[in-house]
């Protein structure tokens, strides 16, 4: 109930009938559900709720944090899992691969834990459930996984000119 008004603040109107509600119900659930996975015994916040247009937590950034993680070996298992999930043709497939990045994600050896703004992934799991949209997640996904952050392009640079 703490929480409820972050999670549910953005979500559509429930007017658009019970197959449509059962749908946004089981996306807010799966969320709550990797959160906890996520969340498991740390001390530090996971969850991020980022207001506006910026991708901070999102779940390509999120993904593409887990694969730099020791020197970008996860990279390989991180694009072949989103791709599985790109592959799915139903929700339950959908969640079995998130919820395997999400695993990775947590166990991934990173300075700081990686966090996700669980709210945007509610709603993106709900639009993963219609043919017509879900296109537009994961190219939001893919954008946000392939986006250069600041800090690696100026290591890059910096190396260049070492």
């Amino acid at each position: 109930m703490s929480v409820g008004e972050e999670l549910f603040a953005d979500l559509p109107n429930f007017d658009m009938g019970e197959v449509v509600e059962r749908k946004e119900l089981e996306s807010v659930r799966t969320a709550l559900q990797l959160y906890a996975i996520l969340q498991q015994s740390r001390k530090s916040p996971v969850a991020v709720f980022s207001r506006g247009s910026g991708s901070v937590g999102s779940f390509g950034e999120a993904c593409r944090a887990c694969a730099m993680a020791g020197n970008g070996e996860g990279a390989p298992g991180v694009k072949r899992r989103l791709s599985s999930i790109e592959a799915t043709t139903d929700f339950s497939g959908a969640k079995i691969g998130v919820r395997s990045l999400v695993k990775l994600m947590r166990a991934a050896k990173t300075k700081t834990p990686i966090q996700l703004d669980f709210g945007q992934l509610a709603s993106d799991l709900f639009e993963i459930q219609f043919e017509d949209i879900r296109g537009d997640v994961f190219m939001r996904w893919a954008r946000d996984y392939y986006k250069a952050s600041p800090k690696s392009d100026d290591q890059d640079t910096h190396a260049d000119r070492n």
